[in-house]
């Protein structure tokens, strides 16, 4: 009523509005209840710097002025970044006085050269007072600026000492691993595997390990600004195109430029020139003037042949399948050099000993006097005829003919008129057709070979040389 002052007291629960009611009278009032404002901090991201030290500033946002004092506390925590090496950690309260609506939370950032990741560490907002919180975390992105040093560029290199190997000669391939730098390259490792046709002989290595089986290399750690060697010495084994590839297949770093990581070397073998330079096949014969019969080579050409694998072999006539007289050991046969097989069995009652000794004896297969076949053979199977003029070789009898595998035929001879295979377009004279002191002789003492055995032999008395006859240069 007017003129009285009624006091209600009331408890709002959900509702702006209050009801009250006094003295039998009751009414309705408006109330106003201020909400509290909210606090939030954002994100930061910034790169480290490679020295020194930097500041992530983050910024605490009071959502509306506030007539009261509002705080809150801060502390930060790290999640990939390493607190003390890649930040400072910090914490404490911030207050706002009433009015004020932002705060800063400065960050020490420690720069460094390290290539790594992206790390991150948070501040965490709590216990506000007249304030709830709306956003209570922000994060500190440290994004790296450092780049890594270029890795380092291997490369390989490949060489052979001779572009133009024979069969049974001795190669030696150089391998050579380098590192310009700048960095160490570790873990590395070559492969290296002879390819067919070549046998393996020895390897020497300035570091690590080389495995012939595999053909892998285990270099380990090249330096910067050094190289590594490796060497593998091989015997060629049969004619024909040849590649030998080298190439880095492993290492603990990347490689910016994998266009050097191979390297090759082509080559294609032929036959020696390894020649028959003397048959005497009247040995022990009536009148002979030596009691055994002998087959001298000589090998006319310019590089060292290793006659392990080699075989001398001889046949009659009219017989197709070969005699191995001699598989011939692993002697090294210098240029110019003779070498002397003793063949057929020793008849003492007739001749004199051979006045030089023998290199090799041979099988005590005796050789007709008049006509024959004499080949030497890279390998030790017997070789086999047919009907088949594969040159140099000409059949001069049908039956038997040729050698068939004459791809392995190093050297042929067929000796006397009736010779069933020879080169080219005649065959050697018959050592015999004067008396049986004579053999028949490659002219030029060995050196000359056109192919062709009635242009390269003449007969003449017989005189055998073996190793140790000085070697002679050819024209």
């Amino acid at each position: 009523t007017t003129g009285r002052t009624t006091t209600a007291t009331a408890l709002a629960s959900g509702s702006s509005t209050i009801r009250a009611r006094a003295g039998g009278q009751s009414g309705t009032a408006a109330l106003t209840v201020n909400a509290l404002p909210t606090l939030s901090i954002n994100d930061v991201t910034d790169t480290e710097g490679d020295t020194g030290s930097k500041t992530f500033q983050f910024t605490v946002t009071l959502s509306f002025a506030s007539t009261s004092t509002v705080t809150v506390q801060y502390a930060t925590a790290p999640v990939s970044a390493a607190d003390g090496s890649d930040y400072a950690s910090t914490s404490g309260t911030l207050t706002f006085n009433p009015g004020i609506t932002t705060q800063p939370i400065d960050v020490t950032v420690n720069g460094d050269t390290d290539v790594e990741p992206n790390e991150t560490f948070v501040i965490n907002l709590t216990v506000p007072t007249n304030a709830t919180l709306s956003d209570s975390q922000g994060q500190g992105t440290i994004t790296n600026d450092d780049v890594a040093p270029p890795g380092p560029d291997l490369s390989v290199s490949k060489s052979v000492d001779t572009a133009s190997p024979v069969v049974g000669q001795e190669v030696v391939f150089t391998v050579t691993l380098s590192n310009p730098g700048p960095s160490a390259a570790t873990t590395v490792q070559v492969t290296d595997l002879l390819p067919t046709g070549l046998a393996f002989v020895s390897s020497t290595v300035s570091q690590g390990s080389y495995d012939s089986g595999t053909g892998i290399w285990t270099v380990g750690t090249v330096n910067g600004g050094s190289s590594a060697t490796l060497t593998i010495t091989a015997r060629v084994q049969t004619q024909g195109a040849k590649t030998n590839t080298a190439t880095i297949t492993a290492s603990g770093a990347t490689d910016p430029n994998t266009a050097n990581d191979q390297s090759s070397v082509t080559f294609t073998p032929s036959l020696p020139l390894l020649v028959i330079s003397q048959l005497y096949t009247a040995g022990g014969a009536a009148s002979a003037v030596y009691n055994r019969d002998f087959i001298e080579i000589f090998n006319r050409g310019t590089v060292p042949i290793n006659l392990s694998g080699f075989s001398v072999q001889y046949a009659a006539t009219g017989t197709g399948t070969f005699t191995v007289i001699a598989s011939l050991p692993a002697v090294v046969l210098q240029p110019r050099q003779y070498f002397l097989i003793t063949a057929g069995t020793t008849n003492a009652g007739v001749g004199a000993n051979l006045p030089v000794t023998a290199d090799v004896t041979g099988s005590n297969t005796n050789m007709t006097g008049s006509v024959g076949k004499i080949a030497i053979v890279f390998g030790t199977a017997a070789l086999t005829s047919s009907n088949v003029s594969n040159p140099p070789l000409t059949v001069g009898n049908a039956s038997p003919g040729c050698p068939t595998n004459n791809t392995i035929v190093v050297d042929f001879v067929g000796y006397g008129t009736t010779a069933a295979c020879f080169e080219g377009s005649s065959r050697a004279p018959d050592p015999t057709a004067t008396n049986n002191s004579q053999s028949d002789f490659r002219n030029n003492d060995g050196c000359t070979d056109t192919n062709d055995n009635g242009a390269d032999f003449t007969r003449a008395n017989a005189l055998p040389r073996n190793s140790s006859t000085t070697k002679l240069s050819c024209p």
